[in-house]
């Protein structure tokens, strides 16, 4: 056993408080040929239980972690829970971090009920440089930045007052590994949240709105309220706003139509939110819009199921509805603007479902999630495909 790992053992076996007071547990994960070193005795009726979120690292990234070796790793991961919080309405469960013998020198690993859900290399000695289209001259480990896969470059320390001349963004080993968590939490949220923390939310919010969650108690069991707050956060919908997500499906409840026409329902309900909150990520909606023959064609053929939406097109027809659209979103992409499609509310869902697969960080705004009189630029508008043009309805 390494000096670096024996003094990772000493001060990461406890428990490190989270925000409101969640642990972020830190504990030895050997490889197999050595971890009877340190569990030998451990009772084994434990190990069933698969942890929700997970961090393993290689055993050169303990550094990153270990305190007492200037890691600040534990407090990045505080600040980024506290920034899911506010921005998402969850609370994120304990992050297990682990170092892993197994792995490769400066890799991690991240799972989510031991589900490998993004990995990476960091190299803790070094800067990331985000070399993005320029021509940059600094030698070092070229490589595609995790989360958006930029082009970048590993440099070593003592180039860094040069890139710093240069002007380059430059970030460290820590800050990437951070970045890649936040992304992973929002294209997983609505896998994080268990039913467990939905009742801890309807309990919190009876506090001060008794009546409320009375109302939905008597109409919805608590299993329904956690389905339709997944489909929210499926596609990172806040559920911070619990009292006009309730209210709503209260108001909905008598239609008892299912999840996906609560879920849609609610998204109108929450139109301020999620204008505000795009406009402030992204500026003015510049989006992709169907032409109004390709609308129409689609709306003939959208069919709601209990929770989700399709278009009930023949294969052929479907691929080229799929093609259409990923490259009108490809065009704005190109231009730096993000994947954002704006449709009729009848086909919003059906569109996410068939388009999410392909195009990360996808968003599909229905036209009744837009608050009156904020700015639209449709920077792609797609026609009817011809192939289509002549689909019975």
């Amino acid at each position: 056993m390494t000096d670096s790992r024996r003094r990772f053992l000493q001060h990461s076996l406890g428990l490190f408080t989270g925000v409101l007071g969640s642990p972020l547990i830190l504990k030895n994960a050997a490889a197999v040929g050595n971890q009877y070193d340190v569990i030998a005795n451990e009772n084994v009726e434990g190990l069933w239980r698969v942890e929700t979120m997970e961090l393993d690292i290689a055993e050169n990234l303990i550094p990153l972690v270990d305190k007492a070796q200037g890691g600040d790793l534990v407090e990045h991961i505080g600040e980024i829970r506290r920034k899911v919080a506010l921005d998402l309405g969850i609370l994120l469960p304990p992050v297990r971090i682990r170092d892993d013998t197994r792995l490769s020198k400066n890799q991690y690993v991240f799972r989510i009920r031991a589900a490998d859900v993004g990995s990476s290399i960091v190299y803790p000695d070094r800067l990331l440089v985000l070399k993005g289209d320029t021509d940059c001259h600094l030698e070092g480990i070229d490589c595609l930045e995790p989360v958006y896969g930029l082009r970048c470059v590993w440099i070593s320390g003592h180039d860094r007052e040069e890139a710093e001349a240069a002007r380059y963004k430059m970030v460290n080993a820590t800050s990437v590994l951070a970045t890649h968590l936040c992304q992973i939490i929002k294209q997983h949220a609505s896998d994080l949240l268990t039913l467990e923390n939905t009742v801890r939310i309807l309990e919190q919010l009876k506090e001060t709105e008794p009546t409320l969650v009375e109302a939905i108690h008597a109409r919805f069991r608590t299993d329904e309220v956690h389905k339709i707050l997944k489909m929210l956060l499926k596609e990172t919908i806040s559920i911070r706003d619990m009292t006009t997500i309730l209210e709503t499906m209260v108001n909905k409840a008598d239609h008892r139509r299912g999840p996906l026409y609560l879920t849609e329902s609610v998204r109108i309900a929450l139109a301020s939110q999620i204008t505000e909150s795009f406009l402030k990520a992204n500026g003015p909606i510049a989006g992709v819009h169907l032409d109004a023959p390709f609308e129409v064609l689609l709306r003939r053929h959208v069919v709601w199921e209990y929770d989700e939406a399709h278009f009930n097109l023949p294969a052929n027809d479907l691929e080229t509805v799929i093609a259409s659209i990923r490259n009108a979103l490809r065009s704005a992409m190109a231009d730096n603007f993000p994947a954002v499609i704006v449709t009729s509310p009848i086909i919003r869902p059906a569109v996410w479902g068939h388009l999410s697969t392909f195009v990360r960080g996808l968003t599909v705004i229905g036209t009744d999630e837009i608050v009156p009189g904020t700015t639209l630029t449709f920077r792609v508008n797609v026609p009817l495909p011809e192939a289509l043009s002549h689909t019975p309805a």
